[in-house]
């Protein structure tokens, strides 16, 4: 059997020709060194029967087939390899509760033409979501609860090719949320309305709560401070007593 291959220098296309040059037919087997994944190759067979005669695709396995030949012909088989999508790896990140986080993650496909990628996220916090900006790339957002402060989180994101056989990546990155800090209520100011100044991380929310009674509880308003201290104030009290409680969340 005498055999050449060709690739196409503008796509993954390919053809391998084999020649069987005897009258009788043979049965050579394909190995597929060095090739990107390839799922089948169509044959077409030339013969003194037949005139480029396109058959049923052969499955390509552990890229290798075999295929019978007929005596005096040739047969061209064509197919489409495919390349994995590459990502660009994604730093590890400590972060306070209470802070929205956004990673991009970053793909492309090596094929030519390209194929379309699809973004999955795998495995992440509950309340992270996962957003398809373009053809090449997608965010993750998450906005750590105070219920997962001092935790450690994996993020695995999926890239997957629309070739055949589809071919996939992942990338995995871990998110550490600090542990929550107690904030600290460092003076308190009334007249005709009572502030309280305090102190702790930045992140999470802080809720301002007052109660006449220590046991009804009504909130006054939240805010999400980017400087410390913060200061909170209560513009709508008159009663001789009044109690206040401040809450980290959400």
């Amino acid at each position: 059997v005498l055999i050449t291959a060709y690739r196409n220098t503008n796509s993954t296309g390919f053809v391998i020709v084999a020649i069987n040059p005897t009258g009788i037919p043979l049965t050579p087997a394909f190995n597929l060194a060095n090739f990107p994944a390839v799922a089948s190759v169509t044959p077409w067979v030339t013969s003194p029967d037949v005139s480029l005669a396109v058959q049923s695709p052969v499955a390509v396995t552990n890229a290798a087939f075999t295929y019978t030949l007929p005596g005096l012909s040739v047969v061209t088989f064509t197919g489409q390899a495919n390349n994995p999508p590459k990502v660009t790896p994604i730093a590890d990140q400590t972060i306070n509760p209470g802070v929205t986080l956004t990673v991009t993650n970053m793909a492309s496909d090596p094929d030519l033409p390209a194929q379309t990628l699809t973004f999955t996220l795998l495995t992440g916090p509950a309340n992270a979501a996962l957003t398809t900006l373009n053809p090449t790339n997608a965010r993750v957002s998450w906005r750590p609860l105070i219920s997962q402060a001092a935790s450690t989180n994996q993020f695995q994101v999926m890239v997957a090719d629309s070739g055949t056989p589809s071919l996939s990546v992942t990338n995995n990155f871990v998110i550490t949320v600090n542990p929550v800090s107690q904030p600290v209520l460092y003076s308190v100011a009334s007249g005709s309305q009572v502030s309280l100044s305090a102190t702790g991380m930045i992140g999470p929310d802080y809720s301002l709560f007052t109660s006449t009674n220590l046991t009804a509880w009504q909130l006054v308003y939240t805010t999400n401070p980017v400087a410390m201290p913060v200061t909170l104030t209560d513009t709508n009290h008159g009663d001789a007593t009044r109690f206040y409680s401040l809450q980290l969340g959400p």
